[in-house]
């Protein structure tokens, strides 16, 4: 699948939001089983790919640490000239929902939000396929049901999880 799709000043370009933790407090359950020395190398290797992939982004790139000593991290580390949400809330939706509302009240509009761990070309093609997964699942609602059409409508995928359509 390819994912090329031309973008023209009419084809407004989503915002990528990438929430992270510092290396050394990442990949707990990892740590766990290799050291702490081991998972906090893989989460600085998985950090820095997702940033240098993230630099052909050709949106809005947002970087949303966990915790305030996590952007004190990135601060000094140097990644670049992103915006930075601190994560807030004690639940991962409460955090979304937080950096959710922070952006929207900036005026973007279009967000997909990942993990500091995740292949953003994986991520890029899996988003692709959901959508095109749900936009068959309207149409065929829409044509087999007769229900009328409903203004905005959310799609919630989790590699874990069934896809759900509201």
């Amino acid at each position: 699948m390819s994912l090329d799709a031309p973008h023209s000043r009419d084809t407004p370009v989503s915002s990528l939001v990438i929430l992270l933790k510092a290396p050394q407090r990442s990949k707990r359950r990892l740590a766990a089983r290799i050291g702490e020395a081991g998972a906090a190398a893989a989460a600085f290797h998985l950090l820095a790919c997702a940033l240098e992939d993230a630099s052909d982004w050709p949106g809005h790139v947002v970087l949303a640490p966990a915790e305030a000593t996590d952007a004190a991290w990135l601060a000094n580390s140097g990644p670049g000239p992103h915006d930075v949400v601190v994560q807030q809330g004690r639940t991962l939706g409460e955090r979304i929902s937080h950096i959710d509302a922070v952006l929207r009240s900036r005026g973007l509009e279009r967000l997909i939000y990942i993990g500091a761990d995740t292949c953003l070309a994986k991520a890029a093609q899996d988003v692709a396929r959901k959508l095109l997964m749900f936009v068959a699942y309207r149409q065929h609602t829409r044509l087999h049901r007769r229900e009328p059409e409903r203004e905005g409508a959310s799609l919630v995928f989790n590699q874990d999880t069934k896809e759900t359509f509201q």
